[in-house]
Parts: C-alpha cells; structure tokens; sequence
C-alpha cells in the first residue's frame, strides 16, 4: 500500500494494549523512511508484530496506512502523504456494503478480514482504495479525511478510520480479543482512486445515500476515477493461514513468518 509513496517519508511502527489506548513497548517503535526500501519496512513490522503476538497480552499491532515527515509523531501535524480510504464494516451487511462502494470507487485495493467477528459469525471487513497520488497538503489531507466518513455511509460502517493518521491493524497481524484470529487479505486489486471523485461527491454531484440512485447514476456507468475498470481483470485473491502472515506493502502480498498459537 506504500507503492507510491514520497522516498521521504517515514512509515511509523506502533503497537497499544487492545483494553486501553496505552502504547506498547513505546521503545520498540521505530519509524523506517520509505527511501531506505520497503525490505525495511517489512522486516521491522514483521518483527513488531511477531512480538505482539507472542506475548500473551491482548496487543494491536495497529500503524497508520500514511506516512509522516519524520520519526517523531504520528499526529496530523506530522504527516507527509495519505495513502489510502480506508472504510471498517464491521456490523450490517458488509458484502452489500462493499458493492456500493466499488459500485462507486471500483474494486478494493485490498479487502481484509480484521479478525473480528460479527454476532451472525461473519468476518469483520476492512477496506482499503489506493490513492493514484497521495495527499500532501493539509487541504488534501482533510478531503482525505472527509472520503472516509463519506464512503461510509453507504457501506453503514464505522465512520473513526477516516482520519489518515488512524492507527490500523494490518493483515499478517494477529487479533487477539478473543481466540487468536489472523488478520489477512481476502481480495485484492491493482485498483486506485483520484480523490477527485470526492470533491464531486462533496457539490453533491454525484451519488446520494439512497442506493437506487448510486446504481442510476455513476455506479451504471463505472466509476470515472477508477485506474481500472473491468472488475474481473481487477480482481485478485490471496488467503493467509495459520502459522503464515501476509503483509501487503507495495501492493503485492509479503510472507512473513510466524507461529500458529493453537
């Protein structure tokens, strides 16, 4: 998901306790800067995250899907680029919410499975959208901000991930509430949107929440800021398994090691 982004910014690592907002193993973080190879990124996450899980406590590995001008913090006045809209469907009907909104935005760039289950059984839904070019500006980062909340709406789903320097728990983590779950990667697309299409959507040019006229009017003709239009080109699928973690960095799915709990 960092396929993109400025060589000169940083990717913060962060972990907190799952029952509080307190950090975890604060001197662990670190911040890789995205010029110095993603192979970085991905072995201090993998390593970050490996430790979460091994150590019995009920830890989130939750960084933000941004990036930050430097290692110091990973408040809004410190970031660099937004990356991603990032919608949670975690309760309602996620499948029909993930319609709409590629009905609208084209295929999710990745659609994960938090790890979270729903009171009916179902997986707990995560979706991303891949910017074409990231946010740079405080202006460009609030529309970021506001495509989240919009793009929930029609989904029925949590509107707090909006904010781009959000902490997310990624795919190849584990959630630890309950039984340890993987949180992996079930679809994936080269897909990417313009946040174009949310300034339209902000003159209310497009869309509205009721989901005939989603369907009458951009969803019939396809999402004009879609890099890709055909669906079925678009769409790939990777499943992680116990015992085998899959971080999604540049795009592509990332194996990493790990333990199966059980």
């Amino acid at each position: 998901m960092f396929r993109g982004a400025d060589p000169a910014g940083y990717v913060l690592l962060r972990a907190f306790r799952g029952d509080s907002t307190q950090p975890w193993r604060y001197l662990a973080w670190s911040g890789i800067r995205v010029g110095e190879g993603l192979a970085g990124v991905i072995d201090a996450a993998a390593g970050l995250a490996e430790a979460a899980a091994e150590s019995g406590e009920n830890i989130v590995f939750c960084p933000p899907m941004a990036t930050f001008r430097d290692a110091a913090g990973a408040g809004v006045t410190n970031l660099c680029e937004g990356l991603v809209i990032c919608v949670d469907c975690d309760k309602g009907r996620r499948r029909e919410g993930l319609r709409r909104l590629e009905a609208l935005l084209g295929p999710a760039t990745l659609v994960v499975a938090s790890g979270g289950i729903t009171d009916d059984g179902e997986d707990k839904l995560r979706l991303y959208w891949r910017l074409q070019v990231p946010t740079r500006t405080a202006e460009e980062h609030a529309l970021l901000n506001t495509a989240g909340q919009l793009a929930a709406r029609p989904a029925d789903a949590d509107a707090t991930s909006g904010p781009p320097n959000h902490p997310i728990r990624w795919a190849g983590s584990w959630h630890l509430k309950r039984e340890p779950r993987l949180t992996r990667i079930v679809e994936q697309s080269e897909n990417e949107v313009d946040l174009a299409w949310v300034s339209a959507l902000r003159r209310g040019e497009t869309g509205t929440k009721d989901d005939a006229e989603y369907h009458r009017g951009i969803g019939e003709a396809g999402p004009p800021t879609a890099r890709i239009a055909n669906r079925d080109e678009a769409r790939g699928t990777s499943r992680g398994g116990w015992g085998r973690s899959v971080f999604s960095i540049g795009g592509a799915p990332v194996a990493a090691s790990g333990e199966d709990p059980a």
